[in-house]
């Protein structure tokens, strides 16, 4: 259930494996909406954006690229250091439509897909394909980024019971 009249937790990651057990926690306990995305969506999306760089970028279309190739010409490397600095990301912020999985219901996919994609992250060694907004990073950027991003999402999520103990995570 959606309930914006309440502050949204803080929330922080140092690891990735500090996502899982979150996500683990939120799956296991259940947790109460403060935006329109429940754990599904935010899991589908978050997956998305970590694949992104290691697959490559959705194509957008030429309008699209011209507006994005603009904003990272002036504005990409600063908003960039200014996430990583902040450790925040702009709420309401514009994403790429398809990115946007509102209607999932069933949480156990999508958030067995995300785990997947964290495990495939902590082993990716391979080239990091540049962000069309921030350009090129590093995986150690990659993986704050992510971080970042994970944090940002999954503050909109309030477990049910906040005293619990997180489940253990294999």
């Amino acid at each position: 259930m959606k309930d914006t009249n309440m502050q949204l937790r803080s929330l922080e990651f140092a690891s990735l494996d500090e996502i899982v057990i979150e996500v683990a926690r939120l799956r296991d306990l259940g947790y109460r909406r403060r935006g329109n995305w429940g754990l599904a969506a935010c899991c589908e999306h978050l997956a998305d954006w970590m694949t992104f760089p290691m697959d490559g970028f959705p194509k957008m279309s030429l309008p699209m690229q011209c507006l994005i190739s603009l904003l990272r010409a002036f504005q990409g490397k600063r908003l960039f250091r200014k996430i990583l600095a902040t450790k925040e990301m702009a709420r309401g912020a514009p994403t790429i439509p398809a990115t946007i999985h509102v209607t999932s219901i069933d949480d156990a996919p999508a958030v067995e897909r995300y785990l997947q994609c964290i495990e495939r992250l902590k082993r990716f060694r391979g080239p990091i394909h540049p962000s069309p907004l921030f350009g090129p990073m590093t995986y150690e950027e990659l993986v704050a980024i992510q971080l970042i991003h994970a944090a940002h999402h999954l503050r909109f999520l309030e477990p049910e019971d906040s005293t619990a103990k997180p489940p253990a995570v294999n």
